[in-house]
């Protein structure tokens, strides 16, 4: 049902003891298809997923593309790291969707990314600074 958890998440959260969160498969499906609305995602889109399976954002990154019928590139963690494998994989991928941290979009910076148009670009999971 859509009460049933879709997946839990563990998480310190803002007390810093460790819990899981239940997470219902209504409240994921409510975030894929109001992405998928707005900023909007479809069929012809290719997300670069960079975000590692243990934060609740990957969740977006793996299951948007899926549900409706997009492309999804999975980043390995070297092209994450230092943000020049990165900006290349943006490129040959065709990617028309990245979310990142601001930390991320302060790397690829550092290694050259030039914004291209049709370029989604979501940002979060911490702080601006």
């Amino acid at each position: 049902s859509r009460e049933d958890s879709a997946y839990v998440i563990f998480t310190s959260g803002s007390t810093g003891t460790p819990k899981g969160v239940e997470v219902p498969h209504r409240a994921l499906t409510n975030l894929l298809w109001s992405m998928a609305r707005q900023p909007g995602f479809g069929a012809a889109d290719t997300l670069v997923a960079v975000t590692t399976i243990a934060f609740d954002i990957a969740g977006l990154e793996l299951f948007l593309p899926l549900v409706t019928g997009g492309r999804l590139v999975i980043a390995s963690r070297d092209e994450v790291k230092g943000g020049f494998g990165l900006v290349k994989l943006l490129d040959s991928a065709g990617a028309t969707v990245l979310q990142a941290t601001p930390a991320l979009w302060r790397i690829l910076l550092e290694a050259g990314f030039k914004p291209r148009p049709g370029l989604k670009m979501l940002c979060g999971g911490e702080a601006f600074a």
